[in-house]
């Protein structure tokens, strides 16, 4: 068990198998479902495909200073991906706590320098892209922290041609996560197989 700066996991397993066995077009609606196991420690057969694990995935919180016309506005939160470096701006740290954490972790790929610059970047390009009569001018970083969030990952029987497939779903919000989520979990799988 460890404790980490995290942030809470608000989705159960159960849950997490009911959002990756919702009725869609490629399932036909719910008629071609195949029951979903959620993995177990100890349990071989709880890790064969279709099943799900928790995962915790590394990211760095990152408070950057900005000026408005001039004067200094309130700072700016952005979240840099520890393992795929894609930024968000980050709207609430108020649910980032200190937690106990039994399941697998993964230590951050990119270096807290890094993070600031990517987290830096990332901000400027958001800026840009808005549309408003004054843009806040970026500074520089004020504070950074490296917190932990969950994911399930929803492990599917292999297709002609694949040598894996999965499913993201982010533990905290209950979204399907994209391509960018689904890329930084296969750097921290890489990445734990070249330390093993």
């Amino acid at each position: 068990m460890k404790r980490l700066l995290a942030l809470p996991l608000r989705y159960t397993g159960g849950e997490a198998v009911a959002i990756f066995n919702r009725p869609r077009l490629f399932n036909l609606y719910g008629l071609l479902r195949r029951p979903i196991r959620i993995a177990q420690d100890g349990v071989p057969d709880s890790r064969t495909p279709p099943f799900i694990e928790i995962l915790w995935m590394p990211a760095y919180a990152v408070r950057l200073c900005a000026l408005l016309r001039g004067k200094p506005s309130d700072d700016v939160w952005v979240t840099v991906d520890g393992c795929g470096g894609h930024v968000q701006v980050l709207e609430d740290t108020r649910h980032f706590a200190l937690r106990d954490i039994e399941e697998e972790s993964f230590p951050p790929s990119i270096a807290e320098t890094e993070a600031c610059e990517l987290g830096r970047k990332g901000l400027l390009h958001y800026t840009l892209r808005q549309r408003r009569l004054f843009k806040p001018i970026v500074q520089g970083v004020e504070e950074i922290a490296c917190y932990w969030y969950p994911v399930w990952v929803c492990y599917l029987p292999r297709r002609f041609g694949t040598r894996i497939d999965f499913k993201v779903l982010d533990g905290h919000t209950g979204r399907l996560g994209g391509a960018r989520l689904r890329i930084a979990v296969i750097n921290a799988l890489i990445a734990k197989r070249k330390r093993a």
